[in-house]
This record gives structure tokens, sequence and C-alpha cells, in this order.
């Protein structure tokens, strides 16, 4: 038994069309029988848009079952298994078997009670069923945990086989029981498809095999290991890059405010001199007043300075002109009606003055910021050339990488071939240890091979 659990995906559409039909086709002559659990209908296309609606409502699940909604959230709602039998057990395997083994598989990941759709395929010579899982809960709408899931499926394997009568994956077996001991143990990795297309040529016992095998995948993890490496200083140039941009917008807008306040303080500066003045001038009219206010002549003289004749001719109406007269009158015959016109005169000359140096200070201000923008439209291009740069610098390097990963495909191929010449495999029907399905024919190996390297070329230019 090889379980297989494939990468989770967001929408219930494409795998469903995938698992129920041919590949590239529209066929559905390799799907060999169908089976739902948890869901009130047979037909597979249903019970794909009822998982969906699932996925969908995931929300009000939550909200009627009084669960919170709170924590990390994930979009990734579908779960895809594979679970395969070795070639030799296609004979006497039943429905019912692969069903029982799908359920209990489900139980073991704690998915007895999440919708499901199980197909079986017959195109390849290793009978295997494909797992459609609704991750989200339709009692309650809480997602799937995937924790250690991959760990568990390798001891339910390892069950499964034992209940079986026959352990198939002794490999397995060594490294569950390691793990029991607290021991670190991770699976060997399943080969590519073009790797194990070229491995499956060469005979097994040929010790060649192996060290040939090693000394690429060493190879090949020191260009992955030097990916790695690039990607994250990529990153951290990225992020250093922003952060000295950040940091230099900062900077501008704050020498552009110390700049406008030293602007506004040299204007203050130069009305000193002026409100100083005014002050001796308000003082001395004072003290002119206040002598003027002791004789008969002076008061007529103090009067005559502040009363607005002009006002009272400017009056357009008689009630207008009533009022100033009346106002006039109670200058003319009392002396604190005159101080407080005094008062009120210098009060508007100090608003008069005052109103000037606030226009200045404005306008001393806003010639400083008016050079901000100009500051920043050329921050902003000095930003673009080395942003440019450094996605020209990045992309040359992601070309070396991908270079290299070509180089060591073209190599790995012809060390391949050259190897299979010398020791060829005399017998290929029956070796097939991993479950493997046996060589295709060049085209398809083809497109898979491309759709590998599309996706390794797409998580390469994330880097950008």
């Amino acid at each position: 038994m090889v379980p297989k659990i494939h990468a989770k995906g967001s929408g219930f559409g494409g795998i469903t069309q995938y698992v129920l039909h041919d590949k590239d086709a529209k066929t559905s002559e390799r799907v060999e029988w169908t089976e739902t659990v948890n869901l009130g209908t047979k037909n597979p296309e249903t019970a794909s848009r009822v998982m969906m609606a699932t996925s969908m409502d995931q929300d009000r699940l939550k909200k009627e079952a009084g669960v919170k909604a709170t924590g990390r959230k994930s979009k990734d709602h579908v779960l895809h298994v594979t679970l395969s039998w070795h070639a030799d057990e296609r004979e006497g395997l039943s429905k019912e078997e692969q069903i029982k083994a799908a359920k209990w598989f489900m139980r073991e990941i704690k998915a007895s009670d999440r919708q499901a759709l199980i197909v079986s395929h017959k195109d390849e010579p290793q009978p295997h069923v494909h797992l459609v899982i609704n991750r989200v809960s339709p009692k309650d709408g809480k997602i799937l945990p995937s924790s250690f899931e991959r760990l568990n499926a390798s001891k339910w394997a390892e069950k499964y086989e034992r209940e079986r009568g026959k352990i198939l994956c002794h490999n397995r077996v060594i490294n569950n029981a390691a793990r029991k001991r607290g021991e670190y143990v991770r699976g060997e990795k399943d080969l590519p498809r073009p790797l194990y297309e070229q491995t499956a040529s060469v005979a097994n016992d040929n010790t060649k095999k192996a060290a040939l095998l090693a000394e690429q995948r060493k190879k090949a993890a020191a260009i992955a290991k030097e990916q790695r490496e690039t990607k994250t200083r990529h990153r951290k140039e990225w992020q250093q890059m922003e952060a000295a941009a950040k940091t230099e917008r900062r900077k501008l807008r704050q020498r552009t405010k110390a700049d406008a306040a030293k602007a506004v303080q040299r204007v203050r500066d130069s009305y000193r001199e002026k409100w100083a003045q005014q002050h001796h001038e308000k003082e001395a009219a004072k003290a002119k007043f206040d002598a003027n206010e002791k004789t008969l002549r002076g008061r007529i003289e103090n009067a005559r300075k502040l009363v607005a004749w002009r006002d009272v001719l400017r009056r357009k109406t008689e009630t207008q002109r009533a009022t100033t007269i009346g106002a006039t009158f109670r200058v003319l015959a009392s002396e604190g009606a005159r101080r407080e016109a005094l008062s009120r005169q210098y009060k508007a000359k100090e608003a008069t003055l005052n109103r000037q140096q606030k226009a200045e200070e404005k306008a001393a201000a806003e010639k400083i910021k008016s050079q901000l923008a100009e500051k920043q439209a050329d921050q902003r291009r000095a930003y673009e050339q080395k942003r440019n740069a450094t996605i020209m610098k990045h992309r040359l390097e992601t070309a070396k990488l991908k270079t290299k990963w070509k180089a060591h495909e073209a190599k790995q191929q012809a060390d391949w071939q050259k190897l299979a010449k010398e020791h060829p495999r005399l017998n290929q029907s029956n070796e097939n240890p991993r479950g493997f399905p046996p060589n295709q024919d060049p085209g398809e190996l083809r497109k898979v091979f491309n759709r590998s390297k599309r996706r390794r070329s797409r998580d390469e230019g994330m880097s950008l």
C-alpha cells in the first residue's frame, strides 16, 4: 500500500474533473467506479458541487455551531489522496476492499465525518483510488488539521499491510520503528517522474546505479541549496532596499519640516524690530495721552486724535450716523472712553502687523514645501533606477541557476542512458518496488517533464 497525500487546493472543480476523466481528455475510460461518503447523492458531479457549497458556507456553519471565527484562516479546503496497491494485488482486490481501505484511512486522519468522493482508476498496472476530501466539516465548519498527516498515513499503511497478511514495504516498517524510539526519520522522497523513467531501464542489482543516483542527488542538492540561498539573499536585498527607501522618504519629510520651521523663524526674527517699534510708539502715545488728560486743551487734543470723523461722514443711514455720533460724543466727554478708544487703535495696529507676519510665515513655509514635491520626484526616480537594476541582477542570477539545472538534467540523462546501455534491465515487467507506473510513451513523459520544469521556473520567479 502506498498512500500519497498531494498538495492541498482551494477548488473542487479542477480536481473533480481530473479524477473523473482521462488525462488531457474528455473521456472517462479509466474510471472503474465511484463512491461518495457523507453525501446525500451518489452522483460524483453533484457530490463535487455539494462539497463546494459546504466549503463556501464555512462561516455560517461555524456561527450556528457556536465556534468562534478566530485563528488562522485557510482557503485550502481540498485534500487529495491517492491509495495505491501493488500490481500483484490486482487479482482478488474487490471494490468493497478498496472502499474499506479508503474509509479506514479517513478515520486514521480524523476525517471520518468529512464529505468525500472516492474514484477508482484502472489505467495503471497498480490498482489505485483517488480520495477527494472536503476539509471543512459540514457540522461545525471546522477545518481538518494537517499536522502529522503523512506520519499517520505511514503508520496506517503499515497496519493495513499487516492486516492483509503481507508486508510489501519493509523500509516503512523500519522507519516507523525508529520514530517510535524517538529518532527523527524522514522517508525517502519519490523520484521525479523523468528521473524514475531513466533509472527504470537500469538493472537493480548494479552497484553503479546506486552510486550514480547518490552522485546526482548530491549535485542536485548543491544546486537546490544555492537556489535557496539565492532566494533568501534576494528577499533580504528587497527588504533592505525597501527599508532604505522608506528611511530616505522619512528623512526628506523631516528635513523639509525642519527647513520650513527655520524659514518661519527667520520671518519672525525679521518682525521683532517692528514689534519693538510698535511697542515703543504705544508706550509714548500712552504717556502723552496721560499728560494731555491733565489739562482741558490736552483732553481736547486727545479727543481730536481719537475721533474718526471720516467714519461719521461715511455712514449712509441716519441710524448708523446717530450711533457713530453717540460714540464720538462719549469720547469727547469721558476719559474712560478716550482710553478705550486709544487701546482699540493700538490693538488694530497689532492685528494688522500680526496678519502681515502670518502671511509672510505661510509664504515662506509654502515655498519650502513646494520644493518637497520636486525632491520626492527625484527620490522616486533614483529608487526606480535602483529597483530596475536589482530586478535585472536577480533575473541574471536566476537564469544562471536555471542554466545549471538544465545542464544537470542533460548530464543526468546522458549518464543514465550510458549506464542503461552497459547494464540494461532484462525484465522490467515485475520490477516495480515502489509502486510506480510503468514506462509511458515519450510524448506523455515529456508533458510531465515540462510541467515539472514550469513549476520550478514559477518557484524561481517568485524571488523577483
